[in-house]
Order: C-alpha cells, then structure tokens, then sequence
C-alpha cells in the first residue's frame, strides 16, 4: 500500500522519542531491527547504530531507535559473509553503484548468524523458512 506522514508534536524530547520508538515498532515492515556495531568507511572506527531491514532490500541505520538516520545498505545483490576469523562479525559487499563493503559487528554470534539469515533472504527474494546452517 502507499505510505503516509502525520505530523505529531510532543511535549517534551523523551515524549517525542518515545512516540517515534512507538511508530517504527507498530508501523513499520520491518522484517528485523537491532543493535550492530558497523565499521566506519572514511575513519574506520566501530560506532555503534540501530538497524532496520526492510523489504525489498534495504537495511537502513540510525543513531538509536528514535535516533538520525545515519545511511541505508542496499541489498539487492549484496553478499553477505559471515567471518570465519570473528564468530560475531559479517561483510555486505553491495552491488549497487559502487561496490562497497560493509564490516558488521553483533553482540554474539546467535545474533550474528540471525542477521546473516535475514538479509540473505532478502537478497535472494525468499522468505525465511526455519532454521539452515550458515
């Protein structure tokens, strides 16, 4: 269906970020969301960001649930590749434009791995379906 915007105004800071928690938890597709540490592509530091996988193929980031949007990880294409070195770690290596790579840490491996699942689903255009060894 087609999206739509309502403009809400809230009292305060924490009322505010509360409602916009509230909205991309309830009206969001959403196929995932979570706390991954990513790799910084310019200064290569660890910041930690909140993501968003969405169908068709995007994982969008942001500075925390209620937070800035910080980028979106097209994946359509994409490889994605847990490391073999680091249990809790994954590389996207994107297709779209200009061939990027993206270093994706979570906070185990049970995590890591569900991730991996997720947007290798998407990338493929299937849903998940149980469990499958990675």
């Amino acid at each position: 269906g087609s999206k739509k915007a309502y403009p809400i105004r809230a009292a305060n800071d924490a009322s505010r970020e509360c409602w916009v928690e509230l909205c991309r938890l309830h009206g969001s597709d959403a196929l995932m969301t979570g706390w991954l540490v990513k790799q910084g592509h310019i200064i290569p530091s660890w910041r930690k960001r909140w993501f968003v996988l969405e169908p068709p193929c995007k994982l969008h980031y942001f500075t925390s649930p209620a937070g800035e949007w910080k980028g979106t990880i097209q994946l359509k294409g994409a490889t994605i590749t847990p490391s073999n070195a680091n249990p809790k770690l994954f590389q996207v290596h994107t297709l779209s434009g200009e061939d990027k790579d993206f270093s994706l840490r979570a906070d185990s491996s049970g995590d890591r791995d569900q991730w991996v699942r997720s947007c290798r689903s998407v990338t493929s255009g299937e849903e998940e379906e149980g469990e499958e060894t990675i």
